[in-house]
């Protein structure tokens, strides 16, 4: 078979680890017939692609390295034959073979195998159907196919991915902050207000004015505006036209003179496509309100506080409920904080920063902690949870919600269909004309 076009080498690589070829037909270039016993474990760092393989190549058998190319020049157009690193490469695996002989570094040759015509040719199909696929989640039309056990599974161990994910960065800002929960929580609460359009915004105000400077404020809401809005900048050349606004003025006047702030430049905000409740404004309100109930941000890492926040009202101040930008008034509406926005911020803030401060007080397994926990939570609806409904995937609770943003942000997006389980089921279904 010639080597069809576009061909990623890292599809060869998945055939590899995979063993999705003619075991039968293994052969050398040199005609010796090839076993393998293990394949090797992929290797992300500098070296051959697979290490420590396992192989019986004619009488002998051989434990070493394996390198994948598409074709046998691609050796010594990487300089592999210049390498030490490559000299322990006990096989090079090819699409196709030019015939040359590929050597080591110590001028000893390696054996090589071609295994582009071992591979049923609907493999090469599917993998073209799915990665050329227009549809942002490749395999759209083909989701109906796979058995309900497997994306179940596959959006329960996505789940687990995402939460280890956000423990981690968690775990790397405790660590830069010397274990500051309460910084690190409010960080995590600006940018989520923020939400996926304003979030770095809120979050670079966050980074800038330490927690320890917001809590002193937490007794008074307006201040707290103050402070909020001020630092965005919302204060800069503000003609007040309303009791608030001159309060909001005043108070930020003296709040940059006593704290002696540094100059600091704002992320500009957006608005556009956006529903009035989600406008950073109206979301700046809301925050100083979740500082104002909840001063000491820490109490959150005990295990009675969902039902508290569960049952919290949190208002944007009374301003802002016939407003959504300064000196605009509009339709008086109560803005409070819905029901689906305290339940994304309590999957992905509360949930994250308790399991790591339970974790650090006590063993805690991970993925039996989040399955416990996310299962018992109402599933997120998003734009991507709503995707995949129409797909038919079932989603019944937060830790198939977090699974399917995992899945499709660190899956569909970037089509690493290789590296997912729904991917490796559709690439291996065979040709139905054989069947």
């Amino acid at each position: 078979m010639n080597l069809p076009a576009k061909l990623p080498e890292h599809f060869l690589h998945w055939v590899w680890k995979n063993l999705c070829f003619d075991l039968r037909k293994l052969r050398t270039t040199t005609g010796l017939p090839i076993f393998i016993h293990q394949p090797g474990q992929s290797n992300p760092n500098q070296g051959p692609d697979f290490l420590n393989a396992e192989l019986k190549i004619g009488h002998l058998k051989w434990v070493g390295h394996v390198e994948i190319h598409l074709s046998s020049q691609d050796w010594y157009a990487h300089r592999h034959d210049q390498d030490p690193h490559y000299d322990n490469t006990v096989l090079h695996v090819v699409w196709e073979t030019n015939g040359k002989p590929v050597m080591r570094s110590d001028l000893t040759a390696i054996p090589e195998v071609a295994i582009g015509h071992l591979i049923d040719p609907y493999l090469v199909t599917n993998f073209d159907r799915l990665t050329l696929s227009e549809s942002q989640i490749a395999c759209a039309s083909q989701l109906n196919r796979i058995p309900t056990a497997i994306t179940q599974g596959w959006l329960t161990r996505m789940g687990v991915e995402r939460l280890s994910e956000k423990v981690g960065k968690f775990q790397a800002r405790l660590s830069d902050t010397h274990t500051n929960w309460e910084q690190v929580i409010w960080e995590s609460m600006a940018y989520l207000m923020g939400g996926p359009v304003n979030g770095p915004a809120f979050l670079h105000l966050a980074q800038w004015l330490p927690y320890q400077i917001v809590r002193k404020y937490a007794h008074d809401q307006i201040i707290l505006e103050a402070l909020l809005f001020g630092g965005m900048g919302f204060c800069r050349g503000l003609t007040p036209s309303s009791n608030y606004e001159e309060m909001l003025l005043r108070n930020w006047t003296f709040l940059q003179h006593k704290h002696e702030f540094t100059e600091f430049q704002p992320f500009p905000l957006k608005y556009l496509r956006m529903r009035p409740a989600e406008f950073p404004t109206i979301r700046i309100s809301q925050l100083a309100a979740i500082i104002h109930l909840f001063p000491r941000l820490s109490d959150g890492l005990t295990m009675g506080f969902q039902h508290e926040w569960e049952q919290a009202v949190i208002h944007a101040s009374p301003y802002w409920q016939a407003h959504t930008r300064f000196g605009k008034s509009s339709k008086s509406r109560d803005k409070h904080l819905g029901a689906c926005k305290k339940q994304m911020i309590w999957i992905n803030l509360w949930v994250p920063m308790m399991l790591i401060y339970q974790e650090r007080r006590g063993e805690i397994d991970i993925r039996s902690w989040a399955v416990d926990n996310y299962s018992t939570l109402q599933p997120e609806s998003n734009r991507i949870t709503r995707k995949f409904k129409q797909l038919g995937i079932d989603i019944p609770d937060a830790l198939s919600s977090q699974g399917a943003i995992q899945l499709y942000k660190s899956y569909c997006v970037p089509k690493h269909c290789l590296k997912c389980a729904i991917g490796h089921q559709l690439l291996r279904r065979t040709n139905p004309s054989k069947s």
